[in-house]
């Protein structure tokens, strides 16, 4: 699904330098690319990311041919004396990610120190030709097209929106407390027993699901399958709840595997809870 995300008036900031001209409106485009994993008979089964488009599209403001020239990786500045040339030579194979500079644009409609609605390409090159929109004495208001291209072969990052200083929680989600106890026993073997966990930190609540839970005897290992998954956000609780009743007298271990995550996609460590059901 393509995300199309819209500014108004910003200012420019094109490899670390700000521009003095301003755009009078961007529009950015960023395009999930998938591969269909089919599954039997059914060919939507599923969707794998591959990678991710981005292309923004600049309505801009410019004075000189010189500033557009700055823009294009494949036309060379020419001083020679009092004489300038921009010099537009094809050169096949040119790879555009390698002209990539950073571009960062700004709302100026924002409060000072806001920076929410900044839209910033760490790896940008101008793709498209310049269509003038309108040209008077003064100005002339051009159309140019920008791509994404990532950061490098780690961070594979195309774009950022929003604060920048702003740092990911990269700390797996934890297990505070459980009810029952660890190796709690006498536990109540009837339908309706709630197995509780509280989480240190808020879990994305489509993970919480029974594919990512195990219920099992500890002697041989026989699963245990009815019950149900809940999760709680007011608490950042995981809840698991019998339908049916457990054997007496018997240990039973709670797994909740790393299929669970929190809102940073940050995997839970495999979880073990062990218990004893009573008479």
């Amino acid at each position: 699904m393509e995300e199309k995300y819209r500014m108004g008036p910003a200012a420019i900031h094109y490899n670390g330098q700000l521009m003095d001209w301003l755009t009078r409106g961007a529009e950015a485009l960023v395009s999930p690319q998938l591969k269909n994993i089919g599954f039997d008979q059914d060919i939507d089964y599923d969707d794998v990311l591959m990678g991710l488009g981005v292309e923004v599209k600049i309505v801009m403001g410019v004075k000189t041919p010189e500033e557009m020239a700055v823009l294009l990786p494949y036309v060379n500045k020419i001083v020679d004396g009092d004489k300038t040339l921009f010099d537009g030579v094809v050169k096949p194979g040119l790879s555009m990610r390698s002209k990539g500079v950073p571009l960062l644009l700004t709302a100026l409609d924002a409060e000072d120190g806001d920076v929410s609605n900044s839209f910033y390409l760490p790896r940008a090159t101008c793709i498209s030709p310049f269509r003038l929109v309108y040209k008077s004495d003064d100005e002339q208001i051009v159309e140019a097209t920008f791509k994404g291209y990532s950061e490098d072969r780690i961070a594979k990052r195309k774009f950022q929106l929003g604060d920048r200083t702003a740092v990911a929680d990269a700390t797996a989600p934890e297990v505070e407390s459980s009810s029952p106890t660890e190796g709690e026993t006498d536990i109540d073997k009837g339908a309706g027993l709630v197995i509780e966990f509280k989480m240190d930190k808020h879990i994305m609540a489509d993970t919480v699901i029974k594919a990512n839970t195990l219920i099992a005897k500890t002697d041989d290992q026989a699963v245990f399958s009815d019950y149900s998954v809940a999760y709680a956000p007011a608490t950042k609780a995981i809840r698991l709840t019998t339908s049916a009743a457990l054997d007496a007298n018997t240990q039973y271990a709670v797994i909740l595997g790393m299929g669970i995550k929190d809102l940073n996609g940050n995997s839970l460590e495999p979880y073990v809870l062990k218990f004893t059901t009573g008479s």
